[in-house]
């Protein structure tokens, strides 16, 4: 997590125009000032209204615990609201669920109050690295966020992480810290366990960027997505490369939900021309039905499986992934999401 006192400095730095834009105001007419009272950090008067903010590095769960002390300290007339960088989709989610106030430091915001509605959604997010760092879960370090939601039932230890996820113990430590000060992780002395799986799961489905990953975008001949999943995974064998389904075709396999065109493959190295040749593939960016993916770190292997034949990631990785696919991607994932128990993190699955 970004340092507590520069996260709050960049807020009250970037709180005044925010906050003066919801209110079509100049920023000089909002004023944003250190709070006097523990629950909350900051204190903001704009457009005649009073303000009580509370910083958060991201909207995880622990917005809803820092939630609910700022709104029992909220006076009359104030109006309680939380700040963050950038206001997730589960957030968002979580937010809509128990009537949290929120604003964001791009400017989209949501609060309610009475005589005020106040709903601004589209910014885009000008503070990607502030707050939860990008390396809580990407590249190797979402080997720990993967192994964990693989196993949402065991209780861990540093030192036990660290050895099944092949990461440095100092670097799982230093993860770890963050996860469970943003409540997705409890520890009990020097045992951990995933607080609530799915909440993790969104968290780190709102930081992927399918895009980090190599990609080869192409054409094989087939009748279906279906049949060009068996023949590529098939023929990729025969060539001695290893590989794995994900995006929408995997999702198919596990749960049969949607049809789809879209193939998706992660190859554990680049192949050869000879090798694409023999796959029949080619180069076609528009239009293509086959996606080779050189992932940004090969953890995306951990805990695949063979489903009907053909090797898939873990079903977490699938969900995860979907976030970047096109088609019906998001009914895919939505509907794999209602599955906790084929997702391995329902029912106290180990």
């Amino acid at each position: 997590m970004a340092p507590r006192n520069d996260l709050e400095a960049l807020a009250r730095s970037r709180l005044p125009q925010v906050l003066a834009a919801l209110f079509d105001l100049d920023s000089k007419e909002a004023r944003v000032a250190r709070a006097t009272h523990e629950a909350y950090d900051l204190s903001a008067k704009v457009g005649g209204k009073a303000f009580i903010l509370d910083v958060l590095g991201g909207s995880t769960p622990a917005l809803l615990s820092h939630w609910q002390r700022v709104s029992s300290a909220a006076r009359r007339q104030e109006i309680p609201v939380m700040v963050v960088p950038s206001m997730s989709r589960s957030g968002r989610d979580l937010s809509l669920a128990h009537g949290i106030n929120w604003v964001d430091l791009a400017g989209n915001a949501s609060i309610r109050a009475p005589g005020l509605q106040i709903r601004i959604e589209g910014q885009p997010n000008r503070y990607a690295r502030t707050g939860r760092p990008a390396s809580v879960f990407e590249r190797r370090s979402s080997r720990l966020t993967r192994l964990l939601l693989q196993h949402p039932g065991r209780e861990w230890t540093v030192r036990e992480c660290a050895k099944e996820s092949g990461l440095n113990e100092g670097h799982v430590s230093r993860i770890v810290s963050r996860l469970v000060a943003e409540e997705f992780l409890r520890k009990e002395g020097k045992r951990l366990r995933v607080a609530e799986p799915l909440n993790l799961l969104d968290a780190w489905r709102d930081a992927a960027d399918f895009s980090k990953h190599r990609l080869l975008r192409g054409h094989v001949a087939a009748r279906s997505g279906e049949e060009l999943l068996a023949l590529a995974s098939r023929r990729l064998a025969d060539a001695h490369l290893e590989h794995a389904a994900t995006g929408l075709g995997a999702a198919w396999l596990y749960d049969r939900f949607a049809m789809f065109r879209l193939v998706s493959l992660y190859l554990r190295e680049w192949p050869s021309p000879a090798q694409l040749e023999q796959l029949h593939f080619r180069e076609e960016p528009n239009g293509a039905n086959l996606w080779l993916v050189l992932p940004a770190d090969d953890g995306v292997f951990d805990g695949a499986r063979v489903v009907e034949g053909v090797t898939c990631v873990h079903p977490v990785q699938v969900y995860v992934d979907l976030k970047d696919q096109p088609e019906r991607a998001t009914e895919a994932a939505d509907h794999l999401k209602q599955n906790p128990v084929l997702l391995g993190v329902g029912n106290g699955a180990s």
